[in-house]
């Protein structure tokens, strides 16, 4: 068994540091990483956000410049918008 140096578990916790973030779709973002406060965001409570908040990454994929929403009043448009700007800040 060999001893780790210092030297060694720096660098190991610096790789850790440096490692790019780990690719999420902006619906998949969201529910790792925004808390409401009601508690954290669940996909399943907003079905049919999952798609909006996708359609997001498909248009930055494929070089266009933005995404038109049309939805009715009170529909969860406005927290869609800010999980996609949660997710793009963090790309």
């Amino acid at each position: 068994m060999t001893a780790t140096l210092p030297s060694q578990r720096l660098l190991a916790r610096a790789l850790v540091a440096w490692a790019p973030p780990e690719r999420l779709s902006p619906s998949a973002w969201a529910v790792r990483h925004r808390v409401l406060p009601s508690g954290r965001w669940r996909n399943d409570v907003f079905p049919y956000l999952t798609a909006i908040m996708d359609a997001a990454e498909e248009a930055v994929a494929g070089g266009k410049v933005g995404v038109v929403l049309i939805k009715s009043a009170q529909g969860g448009g406005t927290e869609a918008v800010l999980n996609i700007a949660g997710w793009a800040k963090e790309r």
